[in-house]
């Protein structure tokens, strides 16, 4: 089975609360995607999913896929360098904040996911039969 991992949502209305905090520690999250933001215990989502999905016992999967926007693909590429996530495996489906909003387009409607994979986003999992 194949793992699809969706982090191409645009995140703008956080991004731009963050952009409109001004306290110091704010400054370094600007611009980094949501899945790539410290959580409360100090990984961010996208490392829990990847260990996860590295250390499920009762799922094999052939293949790992990250599917990213083309504004933030450059923030997964340098995780994926200091995670061991194949580079090759991260997909770009170029969209753009702009494009985005626009055309109001969405990853999980517009993926043609295969058959027998795994797919996990912010809002669940979905498992294509």
């Amino acid at each position: 089975m194949k793992c699809i991992i969706l982090v191409a949502g645009h995140a703008t209305r956080l991004e731009e609360d963050i952009k409109q905090d001004e306290r110091p520690e704010f400054e370094k999250l600007r611009g980094v995607p949501k899945a790539l933001l410290p959580g409360p215990a100090g990984p961010t989502l996208l490392d829990n999913w990847w260990s996860s999905v590295g250390n499920a016992s009762n799922v094999q999967f052939s293949e790992v896929f990250l599917v990213v926007n083309a504004d933030k693909y450059k923030y997964y590429e340098r995780w994926a360098t200091a995670s061991g996530f194949p580079r090759e495996n991260i997909i770009n489906d170029g969209t753009t904040a702009e494009v985005w909003l626009r055309s109001q387009f969405r990853i999980v409607r517009a993926l043609p996911l295969p058959r027998g994979s795994l797919c996990l986003t912010g809002f669940g999992v979905c498992v294509c039969v």
